[in-house]
């Protein structure tokens, strides 16, 4: 018997009914759904019938299928009200919650149904160059002081991404509207009282702290000292403090010249850590436009040797919001 495809029928879920959309870059008649394939789940666009809106169903492959799905949507709960979490928002579906769903299509146990959100990711504003020319101080001001007040409430709460990077910081769907950031990929998130993940996060090239090494991403325990490992409280402050520089200087055409086309971060480069290079010269430059409290915070960052050295992330958001508008 040929196997049914949870994607070729509609879902009920929480009582409401959910269809796949179809690929917007492939013909109606090729029956092929909207799905974007990742390394430990595949999201799938769904539209809620009746209200038109939009929703994502990430749905773990084999391997990565566990409870502790459950956990972290209850944990995340806390975040949902935080400006920059609307990810947080999420159904985790299971067995008892979801018995009849599941009965029909156990493949989509711990599957999370949360809001599809509008916008491209900073990674690929940063691949566009054409698009990057029209990035302005004043949206990098906009978009550095929001993503810094949802990682300093995040610290405030004891918790951290722990994987902050380009790919996974949306912007808004117009750069020029510029009022909101959204972190995605929250399942990896340290909380208080969160079980440990079975493979936490060691960061992403170009944002990891270089006194870990050159570890393979997603591994723990090469070398890494405990005070530093990421899945902890201290888990984002170099990592926010790189990409918060990111999004302050990138719109200086000396930076985005001397940046290398295809880079997907300033600091996944040599280029970018050899102190007499124009590009690290050049964002030293950029910084100091912002004034001497945000020159320090990166300095303080780039100089450090262990998280605990990195200033805490609420006062990148102090100094982000003392400096005046028309400096933008």
């Amino acid at each position: 018997m040929r196997r049914v495809e949870f994607w070729l029928e509609p879902l009920v879920i929480g009582g409401e009914e959910y269809t796949f959309t179809p690929h917007p870059a492939l013909p109606a008649t090729s029956g092929e759904v909207y799905a974007l394939e990742g390394g430990e789940a595949t999201v799938y666009q769904l539209q809620q019938v009746g209200s038109g809106r939009l929703f994502a169903l990430k749905v773990p492959k084999p391997t990565y299928r566990s409870a502790r799905a459950l956990a972290v949507t209850h944990a995340l709960a806390s975040l949902a009200a935080i400006p920059g979490f609307a990810a947080a928002n999420r159904r985790c579906l299971t067995g008892e919650s979801d018995p009849a769903l599941i009965a029909r299509w156990p493949d989509l146990e711990y599957a999370l149904l949360m809001p599809w959100l509008l916008g491209r990711s900073w990674a690929d504003l940063l691949l566009d160059r054409l698009a990057s020319a029209a990035y302005t101080r004043s949206h990098a001001l906009t978009l550095a002081r929001s993503l810094a007040q949802s990682l300093a409430q995040l610290e405030t709460l004891g918790g951290a991404h722990t994987d902050l990077a380009g790919d996974n910081l949306l912007l808004s769907p117009e750069v020029a509207d510029g009022s909101r950031v959204e972190l995605i990929d929250l399942e990896g998130v340290y909380l208080p009282g969160l079980p440990r993940p079975p493979v936490a996060s060691q960061g992403t090239l170009g944002y990891r702290p270089p006194w870990l090494g050159h570890m393979p991403r997603r591994r723990f325990g090469w070398g890494a000292r405990s005070e530093d490992d990421l899945w902890g409280p201290l888990g984002d402050r170099y990592a926010g403090a790189m990409l918060l520089t990111e999004l302050l200087v990138w719109c200086e055409g000396a930076v985005r010249l001397h940046t290398p086309a295809g880079a997907e971060a300033l600091f996944q480069m040599q280029a970018a850590h050899d102190e007499h290079s124009i590009l690290l010269k050049a964002i030293r430059l950029a910084l100091a436009v912002w004034g001497v409290p945000i020159r320090d915070l990166f300095h303080r960052a780039w100089a450090a040797r262990r998280l605990a050295d990195c200033p805490p992330l609420s006062e990148w958001a102090a100094a982000l919001n003392a400096i005046s508008d028309i400096q933008a």
